[in-house]
């Protein structure tokens, strides 16, 4: 027996050593691709075998395999199974991809999400990734710049949290009343949210931006879509995911951007004064007064602190996804004595699988943001008129005789009045003005599968804003002393608006595929309805400074309210169809009625179809095996524009003063019951391809958009007493080319380099203007047959008369004069505020764990009124106000050339002499980022840290005297409900453009 035992323990060793003998541990890593966390629960096992083991919480796995082994398998739900033969290895780290479909091969559409390669519209989709080395901002519409074909994007100006005006494929209203920029439709995970609370979103909640461009793809939103529509989705959270928490902290520091220009100092000034016989100072004067010596931008301005921090946390379960957001923006502005713009925002989404045909989600956000506002006008009260106009040689506060400072009771300095009389210092501290926001905007849906491929989704949507603002002119101030009430000292102003707009959704959508053919059907209703509430109390009478809410009025001067409805109730349907992903078709049809038009027209219809030929997908293309796709594309359609006042075609009547007299009954609009849509009809055609597996992409559209029953505000007889009429004029046509071009001129394991080029060529022409011979808009632009939309109307500088310096113009039959006449303005063809080519060039690099991304924005044939410079050379005429040291080149002797006119001649006029070509590139972002080593970073418990700098507004090319990027050139003359707005038409003292140095870190556990 004991021999036997014996001869079986040898046995049992000896197949354990063999046993041993054919297999070995092989060991690694799992982590995720998106953000580089190591993967905790991955099944790891020998293909073919039961033979597994899964990840640590680490990510890290030790599985030891047969020898004969050759692959191993790595599954995770929600993640893309791979196979990695095991080839002798002994490490094997494995990097695993989403199961979702890859965002860069999806878009998000009108109402549906699809796949990119079966599309047949005209679009641009800019993703996660790639807005992460986009220029720092709190708005997303200033993102856009330079990003994408066809879309021009300039901020409205440079103070903080304000936004872009953006156009694609040059989308104009020649209505110019009420800031009506002829802004795109903006969707944020289904809800329609304007422009001018784009602000309220965090950049960092984005996870695409889609930009839909041609009627094929954004038609389906009908009298929404005709100036395109830009489709936002947020980030989600994926199932059967830990909870992935991020942490992202960006500070830094932002200056004006210099002038190309010297302001004169105070020794040139009093050269200048004297020179010109305005002025003549003794020696001691003189010495006192360069005494003073300084730049008004210097006490004016300040540097900017700007830091923006937010946190984010992402997972899901078995049947639920869910993404939490915070965040905290802050630019201090460079203006002293405000806090420029502060917001605080909040985001909630979430997704749950409650049975297995039902699934509910909603998308929520929250936002509160306050912003100290400067004056944005054309006076003594703007902050940047003032730091020009000041002379060098006043100083900010009052002195004595002796050079002492003169205080006041309270022992601080007195302001000095200026040349303006209004201390701009004194007035920033004195009459504040702050803006409130509360906005909420949200969804809620609910999607339950009918039968196979056949789905139902009902969705609530809708947004809350509160607007409050708050304007102070404290008892005792200087401004108090011009516009106060001696008696009632101090005056308080407060307005507010509540808006709310809400839509709901009920949409069947049916997908089928049968053999190679797929097909995509939706049938939709949608009813949206809008109202706001406004109010403004104003009093005067105020005993302190410190007490500002109205109740401490002694008097109130006004108290006003107002509301307002709208409602749009429509029907829609599209339908999607592919061969195969080779021969692709769509189609698409709305129909909105909406409250705002007349009585008769309040009903449109607008629809479109596109087709696509996927030459790459043929059997005879087979042999080009470095071609992915080669797409050709045509679509055709109608859409609409509703941009006009609630209650723009109805008549109505207000109680007020006529002409002066006393109260009575004033009608500020005349109905038009036959007012209806804008219309535009838009034809695309295009070529997209892709190469070497998607190394190289680029895609070539050119366009033709005819728009058609403008939307006008017309004036009427005063005496007859009505103020406007809305009617349905004109016609304008806009045809261009954009092309797209994206590629990887490196691309290996350690290195990679990318480049990408966008382009606009676009044309405007207008085409009819009902009867008119022309409109002249303020004067100085003018709307007419065969012309560019808002070409500049203005009398011909001619130069300067070297034999007497004088000024000389041309006269409409182009002759020189040196007689100036307003009558002389002719249309000057091909100059106007719209550029005829646009777009942008970025490039990256990644080395290892380093990056590296810079981006260009340029802009051409665009032409703006510089009235700065028209202030600045003023040739005499603005002598109280500091001129440009380039000003002391004026003529002084017969023979002079490449001078300014002889001063004190009159000579400074409204004529082309200051409208400047405003073509510019610019180097708009440049950013350096580093990323710690995932080994390093996994011993301090984090899966990804990368830190990183960032440079904005780096350097401008331009022959415009100034910053040529001009959207408003003054807010409070240009964006009020009854004021024109033509972007870009003149520069004036609005906030400027800064350059900012930031730098941040992005931290993932």
């Amino acid at each position: 027996m004991k021999k036997v035992l014996l001869a079986l323990s040898f046995l049992v060793v000896f197949g354990l050593q063999a046993m041993l003998a054919q297999t070995k541990n092989i060991t690694g890593t799992v982590t995720d691709a998106g953000d580089g966390a190591p993967i905790p629960g991955v099944s790891v096992f020998v293909k073919g075998t039961t033979v597994g083991t899964v990840t640590r919480p680490d990510g890290v796995y030790t599985l030891a395999v047969p020898s004969e082994a050759t692959t191993l398998v790595f599954s995770f739900v929600g993640m893309k199974a791979q196979e990695i033969a095991i080839e002798g290895k002994a490490t094997i780290d494995v990097v695993l991809q989403s199961d979702a479909v890859d965002v860069a091969e999806v878009v998000v559409t009108g109402y549906s999400t699809r796949k990119k390669d079966v599309i047949a519209s005209a679009m641009s989709t800019i993703t996660t990734e790639e807005m992460k080395d986009m220029v720092p901002s709190t708005t997303i519409d200033n993102m856009l710049q330079g990003k994408a074909a066809g879309v021009d994007a300039t901020a409205l100006n440079g103070k903080p949290g304000n936004t872009a005006t953006v156009k694609i494929r040059g989308a104009v209203s020649l209505n110019t009343k009420g800031g009506d920029r002829a802004q795109p439709l903006y969707v944020i995970d289904g809800v329609f949210l304007s422009e001018e609370d784009l602000n309220a979103l965090n950049p960092n909640d984005i996870e695409s931006m889609s930009v839909l461009k041609d009627a094929a793809g954004a038609s389906i939103y009908g009298s929404r879509g005709a100036n395109g529509v830009v489709v936002i989705t947020t980030k989600q959270g994926r199932k059967g995911q830990e909870a992935r928490i991020s942490l992202s902290s960006r500070y830094g520091v932002g200056n004006k951007i210099d002038d190309p220009y010297d302001m004169m100092n105070a020794a040139q000034k009093i050269e200048y004064e004297e020179a010109l016989g305005e002025a003549s100072y003794t020696p001691e004067e003189k010495e006192r007064m360069l005494g003073f010596d300084h730049d008004w931008q210097d006490d004016i301005l300040k540097q900017a602190i700007i830091q923006s921090h937010s946190v984010s946390a992402t997972g899901g379960g078995t049947n639920s996804t869910y993404f939490v957001s915070v965040g905290y923006d802050k630019n201090s502005g460079i203006v002293e004595h405000l806090d420029g713009f502060e917001r605080y925002s909040g985001r909630l989404n979430y997704t749950s699988q409650l049975r297995e045909k039902l699934s509910v989600g909603s998308n929520m956000s929250l936002s509160y943001s306050e912003s100290d506002e400067p004056r944005d006008r054309y006076n003594a009260q703007n902050p940047f008129y003032a730091m020009y106009g000041y002379n060098p040689y006043t100083p900010v506060y009052n002195h004595d005789s002796e050079g002492n400072l003169i205080l006041d009771d309270n022992g601080n300095p007195t302001y000095n009045p200026t040349n303006s009389g209004l201390p701009i210092l004194e007035a920033l501290e004195k009459n504040p003005e702050q803006e409130r926001y509360f906005r909420m905007i949200g969804s809620v849906y609910a999607t339950y599968d009918i039968m196979d491929g056949l789905s139902f989704k009902t969705q609530y949507s809708g947004t809350y804003i509160r607007f409050q603002r708050e304007y102070y002119v404290e008892p005792g101030s200087i401004l108090d002393g011009y516009v106060g009430d001696k008696s009632a000292p101090g005056s308080k102003d407060d307005r507010g608006r509540d808006t709310f707009n809400y839509s709901w959704l009920n949409q069947l959508t049916y997908q089928k595929t049968i053999d190679k053919h797929n097909f995509d059907v939706m049938l939709l209703t949608e009813y949206s309805k809008g109202s706001w509430y406004s109010y403004r109390l104003s009093s005067k009478g105020y005993a302190s400074a410190d007490l500002t809410t109205q109740e401490n009025g002694s008097e109130a001067t006004r108290a006003t309210t107002s509301r307002e409805e709208y409602s749009m109730f429509s029907l829609a349907a599209a339908a999607n169809y592919d061969w195969d992903g080779k021969y692709l078709a769509s189609a698409s049809i709305r129909r909105d009625g909406a409250s705002r038009f007349g009585t008769d027209e309040k009903y449109g219809i607008f629809w479109s179809g596109s087709l696509a030929w996927n030459m790459a997908r043929e059997d005879f293309m087979s042999s080009a095996e470095f071609l992915d796709d080669l797409k050709v594309r045509v679509s055709y359609g109608t859409l609409g524009n509703w941009n006009i006042p609630n209650y723009a075609s109805q008549g109505y009547y207000q109680f007020g003063s006529y002409i002066g007299q006393s109260a009575g009954i004033i009608r500020p609009n005349v109905a038009n019951p036959e007012l209806t849509w804008e219309e535009q009809v838009s034809t695309n055609f295009g070529v997209e391809s892709s190469l070497f597996n998607g190394r190289i992409s680029a895609a070539v559209d050119y366009f033709i958009n005819t728009r058609t029953d403008f939307l006008f505000e017309n004036p009427l007889s005063w005496e007859g007493g009505s103020y406007t009429q809305y009617t349905n004029a004109g016609k304008m046509t806009t045809n261009g080319l954009e092309m797209e071009l994206n590629g990887d001129i490196i691309r290996t394991k350690d290195l990679r380099w990318s480049m990408g080029l966008n382009m606009t060529f676009i044309d405007y022409e207008v085409n009819e203007l009902n009867g008119q011979d022309q409109i002249v808009i303020d004067g100085d632009n003018v709307l007419k047959e065969g012309e560019e939309p808002f070409a500049f109307y203005l009398p011909r500088y001619a130069g300067v008369n070297p034999n007497n310096g004088n000024a000389q113009y041309l006269d409409k039959e182009g002759n020189i004069t040196e007689t100036y006449s307003s009558g002389n303005k002719v249309i000057l063809s091909g100059k106007s505020p719209l550029a005829n080519l646009y777009g942008g060039v970025r490039t990256s690099v990644s080395y290892k764990g380093i990056d590296l991304a810079a981006d260009f924005s340029f802009k051409s044939g665009n032409y703006t009124y510089n009235q700065m410079a028209f202030d600045m050379l003023s040739d005499g005429e603005g002598i109280t106000s500091n001129q440009r040291a380039d000003a002391l080149n004026y003529w002084k002797k017969p023979g002079d050339k490449n001078v300014l006119p002889k001063p004190m001649t009159n000579a400074n006029q409204s004529s082309d002499r200051f409208l400047q070509d405003a073509s510019y590139i610019r180097f708009r972002n440049l950013t350096v980022g580093y990323t710690l080593p995932v080994k390093l970073v996994q011993k301090i418990k984090l899966n990804k840290v990368r830190i990183y700098a960032q440079a904005q507004n780096l350097h401008t090319w331009t022959n415009f005297e100034g910053d040529p990027e001009v959207s408003v050139g003054s807010g409070e003359s240009q964006l009020g409900a009854t004021q024109n707005f033509i972007p870009g038409a003149f520069t004036l003292y609005s906030y400027p453009a800064t350059r900012s140095f930031m730098f941040g870190i992005d931290i993932n556990f």
